[in-house]
Parts: C-alpha cells; structure tokens; sequence
C-alpha cells in the first residue's frame, strides 16, 4: 500500500525531481590547469544570505560510464556557505583527456579533492573560529 496515488516513481519525479544542469565550458567556466580543474569566471554567493561562498571539493569524473547522459566527463565542483552552510554543486563537461591530465599529474590518481584546512582559515575568521570551536584546532 502506497501513501499516495502514484507510488514511489511520483515521489521521485514530481516531488522531487532531479534538476542536474551540466555546464560548459565558454563564458561562465575557465580551465585552471591546477588540481581544481576549473573555476567559475562570475562571483558565485549564497542565495540566502548574499555572502560568498567557498569551495568545498571538486571531484573529476572523467570515464562516462558513471555519467550516462554525456558523452564526456564531468567536473563536479560543490561551494558551501560559510555562514548558512547551503551547499552549491555544479556539473561542467570538458573533454575526457583534459580531466585525467588533471586527475594523474596533479592529483596523483584521486579523484575527489578537499582544499586544505589551511586555506578555510585564512579565507574566513568565521570559519577559523568555528574549527576551534569543534574542536580541529
């Protein structure tokens, strides 16, 4: 017995469905060459609270087989609020050779990458204040 007329499947599409948009490359998305892969060329900041927002991991996912609706790979690069913790993630297709470039040269073959406590600190006090606080510092 179901809750709802229409069962799971219109939980899942009319509910909530799953708005993923993937981004190219061009106006909006640079290539960096680093280990971020790419970064946004417009001030990315919270919907909510207007403060901007800081990078919180980028993962490269370069085999299309885990992504069934491009044909290339993808980056995913998610931000996160530092004041209301809303999470962002864009999705931004570049070519398979440029995204394991980025993978074995500068990630050293791991595909997901954090940016280093010590670069929360020095972007925001707020932050510093907040490890110290859990207990990290």
């Amino acid at each position: 017995m179901t809750l709802f007329k229409g069962g799971l499947n219109f939980f899942r599409t009319k509910v909530f469905p799953r708005r993923q948009s993937f981004a190219k490359l061009g106006d909006k998305w640079q290539r960096t060459y680093d280990v971020y892969g790419h970064k946004a060329a417009f001030p990315i900041v919270c919907q909510f609270c207007k403060s901007k927002m800081m990078l919180r991991f980028t993962e490269v996912i370069p085999d299309r087989n885990r992504v069934h609706c491009i044909s290339e790979g993808i980056n995913c690069i998610a931000y996160k609020c530092p004041r209301c913790h809303v999470m962002y993630k864009f999705f931004v297709v570049d070519s398979r050779e440029y995204l394991l470039d980025i993978l074995n040269n500068k990630r050293d073959g791991v595909s997901i990458y954090l940016p280093p406590k010590k670069v929360w600190e020095k972007e925001n006090k707020e932050i510093k204040q907040r490890l110290k606080d859990l207990g990290y510092m």
